[in-house]
């Protein structure tokens, strides 16, 4: 298609890596690898299959390492669409695919019922499916909130330190959400005949100790269109 190349890097991206790099790598994914992988760089050998362990180490995620836009749509004729942006974990390891392009894990919508979204670390969203969990939950009478926190704990179940949310939007109009490990969580709504967005913001669960602020870039944009 007569695409042109063009190089993405910027001074800034530029000097972010230097400093990841000087930092020991610091934070990255990699596990079953040697050296290890949380005091050293690359090259790294993978274990044998005897020698790996149960391991289920990951990092907590900062504000700056990545951000996510979710989006549900609803329009005049009671059609539904879900639309997801995602840079990815800064540094993730080559060929990591986010749970933004895993059907049911980052969004899902099924036009008979709903539509959904979620947020937080695509590694482990992605085994759970919440987005798909939700819209299911919602077609067989579930209240938005509800339906959001059976998925929350699900996750929650093996992971207690986790820290995400998910929302979801009806065909009849109805939203909700439910956030875990945060003090706080915002989503916004809009309509036609709106001048503005109306952001509403609701209280979390809270499993793990200290005080962790929502990113900022994790503010989801919910879509409630009649037009």
């Amino acid at each position: 298609m007569d695409f042109k190349e063009g190089d993405l890097h910027s001074n800034t991206s530029i000097d972010d890596w230097n400093q990841w790099k000087q930092g020991n790598c610091q934070p990255n994914d990699r596990k079953n690898v040697q050296p290890d992988p949380i005091t050293n760089c690359w090259p790294y050998t993978p274990f044998s299959s005897a020698e790996i362990g149960d391991s289920t180490r990951y990092h907590r995620l900062s504000r700056d390492e990545h951000d996510t836009i979710g989006m549900i749509a609803l329009d005049p004729k009671d059609d539904m669409a879900v639309g997801m942006s995602t840079n990815g974990l800064s540094f993730k390891i080559p060929g990591r695919v986010s749970d933004s392009a895993v059907i049911g894990s980052g969004a899902y919508v099924d036009n008979e019922a709903d539509g959904a979204c979620a947020t937080d670390n695509g590694d482990i969203m992605q085994r759970f499916i919440p987005s798909y969990h939700v819209v299911q939950l919602m077609r067989q009478g579930e209240s938005p909130s509800d339906a959001c926190m059976d998925a929350i704990r699900r996750i929650a179940k093996y992971y207690p330190d986790f820290d995400g949310a998910v929302f979801t939007l009806s065909k009849d109009g109805r939203h909700g959400t439910t956030c875990d490990n945060y003090d706080s969580f915002p989503y916004a709504i809009m309509q036609q005949d709106w001048t503005e967005s109306k952001v509403i913001e609701i209280p979390c669960v809270r499993r793990s100790r200290g005080q962790k602020q929502v990113p900022f870039f994790f503010l989801f944009v919910l879509l409630y269109i009649k037009w």
